[in-house]
Formats: structure tokens, C-alpha cells, sequence
């Protein structure tokens, strides 16, 4: 069913857009302003999306710039082979939908039409996980010093940071809206070992191995698998004190 929801686009920031803007506007209102001023200083930049413009907030692209704005309709294998027609031509092409939908339905596409041929184009995966709908808080642990660390990518991965953070303190938690293995944690685990810190403790936060997610709210699930910043305060005490 194609959306129906009307959202007034949010007026833009003044100026220039950078990060002190963007803190200003929630999360998943920033891909459409910060793609939208990307296209006022690049006219081969244009925005797919399939079916989900005020989702992902591209409609504040295609506000700013409608000429180079494509709606495909709920055909997510077509928008990532048609994106990669556009990058042989010179076009830069950004496509949009939710993290699920990409990464299941057009992973073939992805290898062969973009990946093989090297093609330049950006692929905006949102709402992943159980997090989908739902923006939470979170909190400092209390009485605990740690360095945070956000590994936003399994590929490249920075191992070197991770290993000289866990190596000074030796021990290393990991917490990944994500199955616990085959994510960001055993990216962790090969890092200490490959960097002759096997004796570091480490500890998993995640969905269990060889499981599916529950379905339920979101506040509750985070609860659940103790992703929630009581869940992380619990297991990095117990880490520490262990």
C-alpha cells in the first residue's frame, strides 16, 4: 500500500547546513536536508526512494529539488538496477528505503549491478532492527568509567581502535541491534585476537545466536535483550566487577 500520510516539510535551517543544524532536528528528519543541500551544490546528485519520501524525509529533497526526485513505487529491485543505469551516465544516485528491504530484497542487484561494476551509488538504509518507529534516550553509567565507541561499519572496521581501547582496560562490551553473532562483536573478537589481546573479557549484548526477534513494541523488546540503558548499565557493571 503506498503511503498516505501528509507531512508539511520541515522548514530548512538557515544557511549552510552542518552538524550543529542537524543536532537541532531528530534523527531521521536529517537525510532529506542534509541530501537536499548536497544537491544545491552538485545538479548530478538525485534521490530514489521507493515509496517511503516522508519516512525517510526525501521529500524535502524532492521539495528542494523535484526535477531530480524518483519515486519508483514499492519496486525495491528496481531502484537499486535503476540507480545503477543513472551512475553510467554520470548521475550520482542516493536510494532510500528501510535497511530490511534493501538488504534482503535487492541484495542481488546490489552485488551484480553495483558492487561488480564499482558504480558510485549511495544506498541509505534507515529504520533497521527493532528499532524501527521508535526513538529512545538513553543514559551515562553511573560510577563507571568507559570509552564509547561507535563502530558504525563492520566493513572497513576500525580493529586498531577497538584493540588499543580494550587493551587498556581489558575488557570490551559490545551492544548491537543485531544478532550477536556475525556482527560487531565478532568483528571485535577477531580485532583483540588478531591483535594478540585474546585474554581481554568480552561481553555480548544482542539478539541470541540462531533466534529471530521477537515482535512486540519496541520499548519492550530493547527491555527484553537488554539493549536499553538499564540492560547496558547492568551488563558493564557485571563485566567490570568480574
Amino acid at each position: 500500500m503506498a503511503e498516505n500520510i501528509e507531512y508539511a516539510p520541515i522548514p530548512s535551517a538557515e544557511g549552510t547546513w552542518d552538524i550543529p543544524s542537524s543536532e537541532k532536528l531528530a534523527k531521521s528528519a536529517v537525510v532529506g536536508k542534509v541530501l537536499a543541500e548536497l544537491g544545491n551544490h552538485d545538479p548530478d546528485i538525485v534521490v530514489i526512494t521507493a515509496d517511503l519520501k516522508f519516512s525517510n524525509r526525501t521529500v524535502d529533497f524532492e521539495v528542494a529539488h523535484p526535477d531530480r526526485f524518483i519515486n519508483v513505487g514499492i519496486s525495491e529491485q528496481h531502484m537499486v538496477t535503476m540507480a545503477a543505469g543513472m551512475a553510467t551516465y554520470g548521475y550520482k544516485p542516493y536510494v532510500a528505503t528501510f535497511a530490511s528491504f534493501v538488504g534482503l530484497l535487492a541484495a542481488e542487484q546490489m552485488r551484480t549491478d553495483l558492487a561488480y561494476p564499482g558504480l558510485p551509488v549511495r544506498i541509505v538504509a534507515h529504520h533497521a532492527g527493532i528499532s524501527l518507529g521508535f526513538y529512545g534516550t538513553s543514559h551515562p553509567l553511573d560510577g563507571i568509567e568507559a570509552t564509547v565507541i561507535d563502530a558504525h561499519t563492520v566493513r572497513p572496521f576500525d580493529s586498531s581502535t577497538i584493540a588499543e581501547s580494550a587493551g587498556r582496560s581489558g575488557r570490551l562490551l559490545v551492544a548491537e541491534e543485531h544478532n550477536v553473532v556475525g556482527g560487531v562483536a565478532t568483528a571485535c573478537a577477531e580485532a583483540l585476537v588478531e591483535h594478540g589481546l585474546a585474554n581481554v573479557k568480552l561481553e555480548r549484548i544482542g539478539m541470541p545466536a540462531d533466534e529471530y526477534a521477537l515482535i512486540g513494541p519496541p520499548t519492550h523488546l530493547y527491555r527484553h535483550y537488554e539493549l536499553d540503558a538499564t540492560g547496558i548499565e547492568k551488563r558493564a557493571r557485571k563485566l567490570a566487577a568480574g
